[in-house]
């Protein structure tokens, strides 16, 4: 797959979703445990410690002593201070629709990728590109983390002169970031970009949701009080698809978004 950054970016979500992203001019980041399932999480963990293997020898091995530790704490329930809103470069994929409509009516909003990019980077939301692999391929994972290894490197600089447990935090730390990189191959198809934050949140920031068995902590990037930049609307595979359509363009034209076009997904509806 090509590492060329895409002109736009699409984000599914339910139409319930969609009018709430609309209304409260934000999105939700979920915390990194509670992406998708535990599958997505395992993966993720394992592809953190692939990534940071691939620096032994050049980093203190006091640093590597805490890495099984902080894997094994993530699997068991300790919260990453990392938060994701995910993207698609393509704006009307049937593998997005099963994953993020489900049994509900799915709706995508198009947006360009560097506007939106600048109005997240005020939330401190930094854009990454996920990488699908069954974590075998040693290049392919060294090269997508070029600047992550960078980071590895600097990191160690700075935990030098730290005590043990502060290191450990550290280690806890660089795990927690490069989590939300790394998706099983299976899912390639989906070709996501996520904006994350990585940073501690505030008591009064930090929100909640039920998500199956679990109640999942998110945060809500706030883009501002300037409209969305929306450049088109999909209404996602259904049965009254044009009804649909005609009550969000009925929607947008009420919250001063008349120029934004609204379609259909021209993916056959499965009932």
């Amino acid at each position: 797959m090509t590492n060329e950054l895409p002109d736009y970016l699409t984000h599914y979500t339910t139409i319930q979703g969609f009018m709430g992203i609309v209304e409260s001019k934000g999105f939700w980041a979920s915390n990194a445990s509670f992406l998708n399932d535990r599958k997505e999480l395992v993966h993720g963990l394992e592809g953190a410690e692939r990534a940071i293997s691939k620096l032994k020898g050049r980093l203190d091995p006091a640093l590597f002593q805490h890495l099984p530790r902080v894997i094994q704490e993530i699997k068991e329930g300790s919260l990453p201070a990392t938060y994701v809103t995910c993207f698609c470069a393509r704006d009307d994929l049937l593998s997005q629709w099963r994953g993020y409509g489900g049994s509900e009516q799915g709706v995508s909003i198009q947006f360009p990728r560097e506007i939106l990019k600048r109005r997240m980077a005020k939330q401190n939301a930094k854009l990454i590109k996920v990488i699908y692999s069954h974590l075998s391929t040693e290049k392919k994972v060294r090269d997508a983390l070029a600047e992550e290894m960078r980071d590895l490197l600097e990191w160690e600089k700075v935990l030098g002169t730290q005590s043990d447990d502060e290191r450990k935090a550290g280690v806890f730390d660089i795990v927690s970031k490069l989590l939300p990189r790394f998706k099983h191959l299976g899912f390639q198809d989906e070709r996501e970009w996520r904006f994350v934050v990585q940073s501690a949140v505030n008591a009064d920031d930090l929100l909640f949701r039920p998500k199956g068995a679990f109640i999942a902590p998110y945060i809500v990037l706030d883009l501002g009080k300037a409209k969305l930049p929306m450049r088109s609307v999909t209404i996602g595979p259904g049965r009254e698809m044009e009804l649909t359509r005609a009550s969000v363009r009925l929607f947008l034209d009420r919250h001063g978004y008349k120029d934004v076009p609204v379609k259909v997904s021209a993916v056959p509806f499965r009932g």
